[in-house]
């Protein structure tokens, strides 16, 4: 015997309410668990938030008008952050980290390294990135050369030590 179900009817959008819906992607809680960071791309750039566990209160953290920011983790122990952006949609994305002062520093400074962050080590002192250079695609035969991928570790600076390209 077959079940007969109802149909349920799906609710349809304009194209204004599709287009103006906004995508989030990635999150980190905060060192104390009264945050969570994420990337929204609220005004058509994926910029910096975060949102209070308490009140729900959202709070803009970066402002690019120009180049997506994508959040990958707050750091284990104050409110400091780390991004990934690139430039004018290059896809060469640079390591950046966001003081709590609102300085922000390019970690991974380079004109075609492409920088990816991997995790914290166990003790939040350290963390590992990795650097893609070289990369080359033959179109003619749709053959890919292989980039050189370097594995870098940074050590977690204190507060009052400049994170510049000198690491």
């Amino acid at each position: 015997m077959v079940k007969e179900s109802k149909a349920t009817e799906v609710k349809r959008y304009t194209i204004q309410q599709f287009y103006g819906s906004e995508s989030i992607t990635g999150n980190s809680i905060s060192y104390d668990g009264r945050k969570v960071l994420f990337s929204g791309d609220k005004t058509g750039i994926y910029n910096a938030y975060c949102v209070s566990v308490e009140d729900g209160v959202r709070t803009q953290l970066t402002h690019s008008e120009d180049n997506a920011v994508l959040v990958t983790s707050y750091f284990p122990d104050d409110d400091r952050f780390l991004f990934l952006s690139d430039k004018g949609g290059n896809e060469i994305l640079h390591i950046y980290v966001k003081n709590e002062n609102g300085e922000e520093i390019d970690l991974t400074p380079g004109e075609q390294e492409r920088a990816e962050f991997y995790s914290w080590s166990q003790d939040g002192k350290a963390f590992s990135t990795g650097q893609i250079s070289g990369i080359l695609v033959t179109w003619t035969s749709m053959k890919w050369i292989l980039p050189l991928l370097n594995l870098l570790v940074f050590l977690r600076m204190m507060k009052d030590t400049n994170l510049g390209p000198s690491l």
